[in-house]
Order: structure tokens, then sequence, then C-alpha cells
């Protein structure tokens, strides 16, 4: 069955998606901060620990800044989206059914 949801929020530490049950892709995501701030995104799993970043560690955005992600990433079920930042950051994620 075909699905799509986000994944949305603010956060000023660390956050983390529910784990995915189904495998899915990130279509694409948005982050903003109202001042600035630094952030690494990962997809981490839920059995062993281990993480993949899916942006620059320490990504920075200006005051007011926004970065915009267009792609096409793979979430194997029970993984999750994970974001560690240094300030409060919104953050919006399309995910969809492969």
């Amino acid at each position: 069955m075909a699905f799509n949801t986000v994944f949305k929020g603010t956060t000023s530490g660390s956050i983390a998606s529910i784990p995915l049950n189904n495998s899915c892709v990130i279509k694409s995501f948005i982050i903003t901060s109202v001042g600035v701030a630094q952030f690494t995104v990962y997809i981490a799993s839920n059995e062993d620990g281990s993480a993949v970043r899916i942006t620059a560690i320490d990504t920075a955005l200006a005051e007011k800044g926004k970065l915009e992600v267009n792609l096409d990433i793979k979430v194997n079920p029970n993984h999750a989206i994970l974001i560690v930042t240094d300030a409060e950051i919104d953050y919006y994620f399309t995910i969809s059914a492969e």
C-alpha cells in the first residue's frame, strides 16, 4: 500500500523520527533557522545503533537560513531520521513508499 507522510517540527538539540517499519524513500527535506545554526542529518538504525550521514557534518545555516534538498534516499525498515543541531531549527521531511 502506497503512502506519503512527513516528519516535521522544531528542535534545538537532537531529535529522531519514529522507526520506519517499511522500506520508504526520503524525497526531500527543508531545514530553516531563525539564528545561526549548525546541523547534521543521519539515517540511524534502531537495531545496531549505526548511522549514515545524509548531510555534511555541521552543515551551517546563516541567520534566517534555509536548506532545501530534493533527493531519493532509500530508508530500510527499522531505521529513523536523526537530526543533531546546536541551535533552533525547523525541519520538514517528505517521505513516500518505495
